[in-house]
């Protein structure tokens, strides 16, 4: 006997969901949007920052900013397309919507795959240094852009209606017609569903590796690599949890469709095909949708910017100053305002996060140490023969570097893995430190 959630819902009950949803949508979209946006200006503003998770966050926000925008563009017009069949600002605003879900799904995959597989080769009585190298990051945007791009086009060029039945409730605005299943799985079913089963399964792998790797390291860097765990895990968790209810919407409305042969039975109605999506339950779910499937764009924004004290000392502080700069154009030769560090930050002090642009007196004690101590700045040897904060020299035989652990009962040093990328000017930045 069916409850009351899978009864279908009434006229009223659905219109003010409806109409909720549409103001939340709209709400969330914007907000994803500006969130997005603020990843950009962070990423693009502080070169010295960046590194190979940056780099696939930035990405992970270019579909935060599109899915955003679907969702803005869904509320504010009301939904209401006169002749969503015909209309090209319908089928437009439809493949905006699943290509960017798409993209989302497949990125985040990517993201978690790519720690989970860095950490499995690293080794953590081992110095190791991992450079992205090009043509992965090439292969990553052929498969992550490239696979939605191709299937949508696809499925245009092959005739495939959009929202010729007035359109399912779930996707506010054009959406694949109920018949086509395989058009379905293959842009939006599969990848979301492959998504969450990946990002689960690396994310259980990256908690129990830096787990093993925490508790047999000092005491004193445990709390680093804590925080480290958390930030990495952050993201996936939040995209599993915030696209919990779409899962559930899909899996249902999937099994739906599939028990009326996917439209292809003569003896089934319409009413038929679309009784989940006029459910309680299923209204209630669709509701929800819009409000937790823009929200990514927002925990990514407060993960990537917020949660990093440099980011966040730079925003609140120095950002008001290099506004002011820039509308009186007194620019460096950099481009860039002095106080926000026009210049690129030498890889030492990006590894022990100094804020400060060292003086001219500290910037030429460090250049020439860095010169006599050359033969030395590899792997770990580079890491124990970083500068100290006051400038003055270097104490190599004192001071050990954060990356250098020595395990319990171990002579030999263990070292935290190093995720590392260069950027366009030969510069590396640090894996390590995701933890500031």
């Amino acid at each position: 006997m069916e409850t009351a959630w899978w009864q279908p819902a009434d006229r009223a009950t659905k219109a003010a969901l409806w109409e909720a949803s549409s103001i939340c949508a709209a709400l969330a979209g914007v907000v994803a949007m500006l969130s997005a946006s603020l990843v950009f200006v962070v990423y693009f503003a502080f070169p010295d920052r960046r590194s190979s998770w940056r780099q696939l966050v930035l990405m992970l926000a270019v579909c935060d900013f599109l899915h955003g925008y679907f969702y803005a563009v869904a509320g504010t017009s009301a939904l209401a397309w006169p002749d969503a069949e015909t209309s090209t600002s319908c089928r437009v605003h439809g493949v905006i919507g699943m290509w960017s879900g798409c993209a989302s799904f497949l990125w985040m995959a990517a993201l978690t795959s790519y720690i989970a597989i860095f950490l499995r080769l690293g080794e953590p009585t081992k110095a190791l240094q991992y450079s992205v190298d090009s043509r992965v990051a090439v292969l990553l945007v052929a498969i992550c852009f490239g696979y939605p791009t191709i299937t949508i086009s696809g499925i245009l060029l092959a005739g495939v209606p959009l929202d010729e039945d007035d359109g399912p409730n779930d996707h506010y605005g054009c959406f694949i017609d109920s018949k086509f299943c395989a058009s379905r799985l293959l842009a939006i079913y599969g990848p979301l569903w492959l998504s969450i089963l990946v990002t689960v399964g690396c994310s259980v792998s990256i908690w129990c590796k830096l787990s093993t790797f925490i508790n047999t390291t000092s005491r004193p860097l445990q709390h680093n690599m804590r925080s480290l765990r958390a930030k990495l895990l952050m993201i996936p968790i939040g995209f599993v949890l915030l696209r919990l209810p779409e899962t559930v919407y899909r899996l249902l409305e999937y099994r739906t469709i599939l028990s009326t042969g996917c439209g292809i039975a003569t003896n089934t109605t319409q009413d038929e095909e679309k009784s989940f999506e006029d459910s309680l339950f299923g209204s209630v779910l669709s509701a929800v949708q819009a409000i937790t499937n823009p929200s990514q764009g927002v925990l990514t924004s407060i993960i990537f910017v917020w949660s990093s004290p440099a980011y966040r000392e730079r925003l609140w502080q120095r950002a008001p100053c290099c506004v002011t700069r820039a509308l009186q154009a007194r620019r460096n030769r950099d481009g860039c305002c002095d106080w926000c560090g026009g210049g690129q930050p030498e890889l030492a002090d990006r590894l022990i996060h100094t804020d400060r642009p060292p003086s001219d007196g500290q910037a030429t004690s460090q250049a020439s140490s860095r010169s006599s101590h050359s033969d030395r700045q590899h792997d770990v040897q580079g890491a124990s023969a970083l500068p100290l904060r006051d400038g003055a020299r270097h104490k190599t035989d004192e001071v050990q570097s954060d990356h250098v652990l020595t395990a319990p009962g171990d002579d030999r040093a263990s070292v935290v893995p190093v995720l590392e990328s260069r950027t366009s000017d030969g510069n590396r930045s640090s894996f390590r430190e995701l933890a500031s």
